[in-house]
């Protein structure tokens, strides 16, 4: 295990999803666990950032606990640990009135939050102990489009602010990074 070196568990990523300077100020250097939910995905973000060459990528749609915790562990077994976690949610387009938005838009969103949910879950166990271990959700900085995005964006501040509660006197920072699209 490469107990030395800077791990970072990245979520859902996407390059066009959150700043590159946060990309370039987390993670260059950075051995890489990427959860993503397709090879091109994947692909697409390595090659708009900087990081080790010898990174690792977890391709899973990491949506379920069955799913999410034999990555992580995977990663741990890899790397020997998690110092950074990135959680880059997708936006998902969607109509703009509320009556207008489908069950499927809105449980897309309330989905989200469950995966932040489990991924910390199964990740904070890992990153206990380590210099510098952080959390970050980027949060779209511009007001929501449609009611299922206000939601999401509500909820994911608030677990965060509830999480640097309970978390930043273990050692982990939980950052909130403001970004706009």
């Amino acid at each position: 295990p490469l107990l030395s070196e800077k791990i970072t568990l990245i979520s859902s990523a996407l390059s066009e999803s959150i700043p590159e300077t946060l990309y370039e100020a987390e993670i260059k250097d950075s051995y890489l666990c990427i959860f993503a939910e397709e090879e091109k995905q994947a692909s697409k973000f390595l090659n708009s950032v900087h990081y080790a060459s010898d990174s690792h990528v977890c391709i899973t749609r990491a949506s379920s606990l069955e799913e999410i915790a034999p990555a992580v562990i995977e990663c741990v077994e890899t790397f020997g640990g998690i110092d950074t976690l990135i959680f880059s949610s997708w936006q998902k387009a969607g109509s703009e009135l509320f009556l207008d938005i489908s069950f499927d838009d809105f449980a897309f969103y309330t989905g989200l939050i469950n995966k932040f949910h489990l991924l910390c879950k199964c990740a904070l166990p890992y990153m206990l102990g380590r210099d510098g271990a952080a959390i970050i959700v980027p949060v779209e900085e511009n007001p929501p489009q449609n009611v299922a995005r206000a939601a999401y964006r509500g909820a994911i501040t608030a677990m965060a602010q509830a999480m640097s509660d309970e978390f930043e006197p273990l050692g982990i920072k939980i950052k909130i990074c403001k970004f706009s699209l």
